[in-house]
């Protein structure tokens, strides 16, 4: 069965670069055979960010989906690991890290990767939501605009209304322009 989604994937990169609709259909097809927190994660990726630019088994990327620069999603089942490596849906966003601010960032949250050299933030955890807050949640503290005590609590706080049904405009988008 992972033959059949290489070859649809092959059969995407050949053929889909200039139409988004066989790409979408392929993407799609990727999707059926993925663990269902993956889809839904993919299936959300899909609709609001069109067809993606690269298609595997496992995984569908994005390239310069404003205001994102990468958008990467994984067929996995998300398990609780406290360094957050085995999250599932990755966004990253052009951002030069002021001097003297990257250290503080690592602290915050290990699901932050800095590039540097590419001038790229980026943070892979379970949901785009997530995601945003911890880029608002980076730039707040880059920026000057909270201390790490602060960003944590507004965090946890964050998560914990979201749980009960409530929103934040952290949630929702980035708050930044990248």
């Amino acid at each position: 069965m992972k033959t059949t989604w290489v070859l649809l994937a092959s059969c995407a990169a050949l053929y889909g670069c200039a139409l988004g609709e066989p790409r979408r259909v392929v993407a799609e097809a990727v999707l059926d055979g993925w663990s269902s927190v993956s889809r839904v994660e993919g299936r959300r990726a899909l609709e609001r960010y069109g067809p993606p630019d690269e298609i595997e088994a496992g995984r569908l990327a994005w390239r310069d989906r404003a205001p994102f620069k990468r958008i990467v999603v994984w067929d996995q089942e998300p398990i609780y690991v406290s360094d957050g490596l085995d999250a599932l849906i990755l966004h990253s966003v052009r951002y030069e890290v002021p001097a003297g601010r990257r250290e503080l960032l690592e602290r915050f949250s290990v699901k932050l990767i800095i590039d540097p050299g590419s001038g790229e933030l980026a943070v892979r955890s379970g949901s785009e939501e997530t995601n945003l807050l911890l880029l608002n949640l980076a730039d707040d503290l880059a920026m000057g605009r909270r201390d790490l005590p602060e960003a944590r609590q507004y965090m946890m706080s964050t998560v914990r209304a979201s749980a009960s049904g409530r929103s934040s405009p952290y949630l929702e988008g980035l708050l930044f322009n990248p």
